[in-house]
Parts: structure tokens; sequence; C-alpha cells
């Protein structure tokens, strides 16, 4: 496969970024992840106190839950869940949004005020899981939540045509999975899929990653490697396509949307993954955003988050629009 830093170069030649400017929001938020989070992740070990460590955090950078959008805790298949529902919404689609967190960490106060933004932007309800975390439960226990999910979601009587699966970071991964296991298993496709910095391979040691070490914001390589040990009991399960689906077929997925950062180390795997997914026929949708962190469409307070929503809510929008036809 060609090389990440190659791709790089072809991505910003066929795309170019997609914010015309970094804002001094970024800038500055960039400066306070560098020492609130990157510095942190190489020097806590124990991800029960990571775990602790990001519990203000989660507050710090959370926003209130939508106005005129109802929350109710529920069970999908035994997986305990948030189901939102705007005032205003196409009572007939709904989104199964997957956090990220490194599979080993959930932020619930950050994605609680994020999927209740994106459902009513989005005019569609939302299931986001509380899917079981490594190490308690490693690989593949969250990719068996996420497939319950889904089920539950046919079982209520949607068709695939009225599902979005959307995901970040580790719940990008598990988005990519999870597409490939419906595939696999026979059962009727999403309509599309959104997937925000997706973790979809383990960082490559190449061109592209000796000046991502330099320039992500928010992780090295070591922390990353240090959730791929904690969700993967066994070593040779990294080459297994559910657990990082760069290793999987592409053929036959739905239309995706890539969103990333140019300076995130996780940006090789998410340019190799578009990549193959357009040599393999699915409809791809690459955003590449100039120095922007990582998942920075989660925070609110970033006009970049807003620009990346708007690309959002049309390329969700045209998809289920043209289910309806």
């Amino acid at each position: 496969m060609t090389d990440s830093f190659s791709l790089l170069t072809r991505a910003r030649v066929q795309h170019g970024f997609a914010n015309p400017r970094v804002s001094f929001r970024a800038q500055l938020f960039n400066t306070a992840l560098r020492k609130l989070i990157k510095q942190r992740l190489g020097q806590i070990d124990d991800i029960h106190q990571l775990r602790q460590y990001l519990g203000p955090i989660d507050s710090l950078l959370s926003s209130a839950t939508a106005t005129q959008v109802d929350v109710q805790e529920q069970h999908a298949n035994g997986v305990p869940c948030r189901w939102y529902k705007p005032e205003t919404c196409r009572g007939d689609s709904v989104l199964l949004y997957l956090h990220g967190g490194g599979f080993c960490v959930h932020l619930p106060k950050v994605y609680n005020g994020f999927v209740s933004r994106l459902s009513r932007r989005l005019g569609v309800q939302a299931l986001l899981p509380d899917y079981r975390l490594a190490p308690e439960h490693p690989f593949p226990a969250a990719p068996q939540d996420v497939l319950n999910c889904y089920q539950y979601l046919l079982a209520q009587g949607y068709s695939g045509r009225q599902i979005v699966i959307a995901g970040d970071s580790a719940g990008g991964n598990l988005s990519l999975g999870l597409l490939m296991q419906i595939r696999d298993a026979g059962l009727e496709p999403p309509r599309c899929a959104v997937l925000l910095s997706p973790g979809i391979q383990l960082p490559q040691d190449d061109n592209l990653l000796a000046r991502q070490v330099v320039s992500d914001p928010m992780f090295c390589p070591e922390s990353i490697a240090h959730f791929a040990r904690l969700y993967l009991s066994k070593p040779e399960q990294k080459n297994d396509p559910l657990a990082m689906p760069i290793h999987g077929d592409f053929s036959g997925l739905p239309p995706m949307q890539y969103h990333v950062g140019s300076t995130e180390i996780l940006l090789g795997g998410v340019l190799a993954a578009a990549q193959k997914a357009d040599l393999s026929g699915a409809e791809v949708d690459l955003n590449l955003w100039d120095q922007m962190p990582h998942v920075h469409p989660l925070f609110h307070f970033l006009p970049e988050a807003e620009l990346a929503l708007q690309r959002i809510e049309r390329f969700v929008g045209r998809h289920l629009n043209q289910s309806h036809c």
C-alpha cells in the first residue's frame, strides 16, 4: 500500500483543507491539550488513575444537553444506552453513535452534549451505547456490544436505510468494524457512516509519523500503544480486522465521510482506509482539517467544529433524503 506521507500529499492536492484558516481558539486549545492531555497520557500508566484524572476534564469540556431534546436511559439487547429524541425530527431515522476513549474511557458529559446537539442538527433520534470497556472487558466485547445495538434497532422496526452509524476515535474504529460485521452477517446495511478521527490502525513507523509525533497536540505513539495493549489481550489480535479494520475487506460498504486533523498521529491510518474504501468502490468523502486536534467536532467552542457539523449535516441529510426517493 502507498506510504502515509504520499497519501497525505495526494489528499492535500485532491481535497485541500476543509478549514480556510486555523482559528485563534483552536491554536489556544492545541496548546492546552499539550499540557493537560498529551503530557499526562505519557505519565499515567494506571487506567483507573487516568479515568479519575479525566473526570474533571469531562466536565470542563462538556456542553449542556441541547434544548428541545428528550433523553432517556434504556437497554439495547442488554447494552446500557441513552436514547435522544429531538422535538422536531424524522421519526423514521436514527443515528447510532459510538463514543471514543481508547476503548478504555468514556466521557459521558462530553458525549451527552455532543450527541444531543448532533441529534437535533440532523433531525433524527440517536442511540448512544455505553459499550463495555477494556481492560475489564477486552476485545471482542466492544464489537459484540455495538453489533447487538444495531440488531436492536433492526428489531425495533428500523430498516438499514433509516440508520446512520457514526463514531469517533475508538468509536470510529468500532463503527468501521461494525460496517464489516453487518455485511458479513448478511444484515441490511446502514444508509451511511460518519467517522471522526477514527483509530483504524496502530501508527505506522514512516515519514508521516515522524512529523506527527511532534505536531499532534493530544497523542504520542506510546499512549496509543498503551490503549491498544489494554484493549487487545493477545498481541496477534492487532491483525484481526475486527480489532484494526484497516486489515479488513472494504468491499460492499456504504457511503462514508471521514474527518481528520492534518497533525494527528492517526492520520496515516485514516488516509489509508479512505483510499482502500475508494478503491473498493465505496463512496468516500474525505475532510482534512488543517491543524485541528483529535475529534475536533466534539468541542463546541471551536469555530471549526461548527464547520464540521455543517458538512456532516449535508452529507447525512443528502443520503437520508435519497433513501426516501
